[in-house]
């Protein structure tokens, strides 16, 4: 039955109300390859490889798309390279030719951003390759019954609206069955390792002069029968030093809250005081209200912080039924922790000065409110934890 307006307004969004991640968030491995279209072979005036080319982009570059990618502190050689994604659907080890797109799980749009000067400062490329969030990988995964035919595809990107990339997919060196063949041949390949099957020609590093990207740059990624992938290249500065500094707290709450021994957790100083249990549960829902809070003020400066939800609704976050263990509070505050770090990975140094009213706090900025909700708010918890933890070790019948 056809749904009405109504019921399908029930699933529309809006965008800055959503935390998009990248399709493959937690890859186990990312294995690219080099040098795997003709014109990109000739415009670094190589040989075309008898063998694929393969080296690693780890982990901590994911992000997601619409993220800022930090323009590096230690280079101004920052490039681009439109890539098309294979997703491994299921493990394998010495896999066949014939066999391999059974391994497929689909198709992904990715960026292999590199810092030229550190990729050939030594033969191995890694430390070019794997600058924090280098690898915006999105905005979806289409399944492979999606794309029967992955190497008749159209490849693009845009560096704002100057094209600087164009082929297909059906002119890759190595084709996909013989990569993940290949590949298959030396480590086993798991469900949601990636392999980045290679750039076409118009790389910024070819171009004369250079062509490569600054900050306030837009790159744009597109695969035909995928989508696009686009991400802003940022200042963040300032940005990393606060979530270097949040990342610390975390430690230290966590460091304090393991100590806490499984009876303690739901220990009460006085009567109105809060339990260990009730401080980490209330840490990471205010990590997430804020978190989304901010992202909104992002959005749209100037409007309301701490809009949707009262102070006292956020406390009842903290009214637990005594039966939580140390591991899901774990868990929560690690969600708290992500939730945080993703919005700032979606934010500039300029967006530190956006400002935002609440009726409370007057006018201030997203560097105040991260400031005093978020790294303060942490601060304050790891000596309470502490304090109520000791407080129960010195009880009498302990």
């Amino acid at each position: 039955m056809e749904q009405s307006a109504s019921e399908r307004q029930a699933y529309i969004y809006d965008p800055d109300s959503v935390q998009r991640l990248s399709p493959i968030p937690h890859p186990g491995k990312i294995v690219c390859v080099g040098r795997n279209y003709h014109d990109h072979v000739s415009e670094m005036k190589r040989d075309v490889p008898t063998i694929p080319v393969v080296f690693a982009k780890l982990s901590n570059t994911v992000c997601a798309d619409g993220d800022g990618v930090p323009f590096p502190q230690v280079s101004d050689q920052l490039d681009y390279e439109a890539e098309l994604g294979v997703v491994i659907g299921k493990q394998g080890r010495y896999i066949s030719e014939e066999d391999a797109m059974d391994y497929v799980a689909g198709y992904t749009v990715l960026n292999d951003i590199t810092v030229r000067d550190w990729q050939h400062r030594t033969p191995q490329w890694l430390q070019g390759k794997s600058f924090d969030l280098s690898g915006p990988i999105g905005p979806v995964m289409v399944t492979a019954d999606e794309l029967p035919d992955p190497h008749r595809l159209d490849i693009k990107l845009w560096l704002n609206d100057e094209l600087r990339q164009h082929d297909n997919t059906g002119r890759l060196i190595f084709n996909i069955p013989f990569l993940i063949s290949f590949i298959s041949q030396f480590m086993t390949l798991e469900p949601g390792d990636i392999i980045a099957t290679g750039t076409p020609g118009g790389v910024g590093v070819a171009m004369n002069p250079k062509g490569f990207m600054k900050v306030g740059d837009v790159v744009r990624v597109e695969i035909e029968g995928i989508g696009s992938l686009e991400n802003r290249i940022v200042n963040t500065e300032n940005v990393r030093k606060i979530a270097t500094g949040i990342r610390e707290l975390h430690a230290d709450l966590e460091r304090a809250a393991v100590k806490v021994a499984a009876p303690a957790l739901h220990f009460k100083p006085s009567g109105d005081a809060w339990s260990v249990a009730q401080i980490l549960a209330h840490v990471a829902e205010f990590e997430h209200f804020f978190s989304q809070d901010v992202l909104h003020v992002k959005g749209n400066p100037g409007t309301n912080f701490g809009r949707t939800v009262t102070h006292e609704a956020r406390l009842e976050a903290v009214n637990l039924s005594g039966t939580e263990t140390l591991v899901t509070l774990m868990e929560g505050l690690n969600r708290g922790k992500q939730e945080v770090l993703h919005m700032l990975s979606r934010l500039t140094d300029d967006d530190l000065s956006i400002e935002a009213v609440n009726p409370k706090f007057g006018t201030k900025t997203i560097a105040w409110i991260i400031g005093h909700f978020i790294t303060e708010h942490l601060e304050k918890h790891i000596g309470q934890v502490e304090r109520t933890h000791r407080a129960y070790q010195a009880q009498p019948q302990h």
